[in-house]
């Protein structure tokens, strides 16, 4: 989520700004006042703007709450695969009590 024309917006980074002979702009840094590469970013209706590393930052950390949670919704996931150990649907239930509940979907030391 990010301000376009005065309205936080759902957008998404898209590349790294490039100056004309191909280097990207801006300086990664670990201290943050330092941190200065630019961003493309895209809105859903197609318009792009540029922003800095640092509003990009703090327009996520305003999207937390003082528990540390946030709420981010995403139309998509994008270059997911599954090999043959992947549960199906099918598999991923287990009888207990009784009853079908979630059985373990994550499998270890990934």
């Amino acid at each position: 989520m990010l301000p376009m024309d005065g309205i936080i917006q759902p957008a998404k980074v898209t590349q790294r700004k490039h100056d004309v002979n191909g280097n990207p702009v801006g300086t990664p840094n670990s201290n943050p006042i330092l941190d200065s590469p630019i961003y493309e970013v895209t809105f859903q209706d197609g318009r792009t703007n540029e922003y800095a590393a640092n509003i990009i930052n703090e327009n996520i950390f305003q999207q937390v709450d003082a528990e540390g949670s946030s709420f981010t919704y995403f139309s998509e996931i994008t270059n997911h695969y599954a090999d043959d150990t992947a549960l199906t649907m099918e598999n991923g239930f287990v009888e207990k009590n009784g009853y079908l509940v979630s059985g373990k979907t994550t499998k270890a030391g990934i």
